[in-house]
């Protein structure tokens, strides 16, 4: 089974760097923010970075609010 630990780093890596810097929430955040999501909606994708990206782009409407607004940037 995939530890929390690697999901939040996977969520973190594409999350963030699609981000402009001076507007990036802070690794907490971001980890806060998706983790649920992440698990509810892709855990399928983990560890493959780019098929999660696409897999919470695809479920854009059904993320938490913290983390569509994270991910629709």
């Amino acid at each position: 089974m995939i530890t929390r630990a690697a999901i939040l780093s996977l969520v973190l890596t594409f999350s963030f760097s699609s981000l402009a810097v001076a507007q990036s929430p802070s690794r907490q955040e971001g980890q806060q923010a998706c983790e649920a999501d992440v698990h509810r909606l892709c855990e399928e994708f983990v560890p493959n970075e780019d098929e999660i990206a696409g897999c919470l782009k695809q479920h854009l409407r059904h993320l938490s609010p913290a983390c569509r607004k994270i991910m629709s940037h």
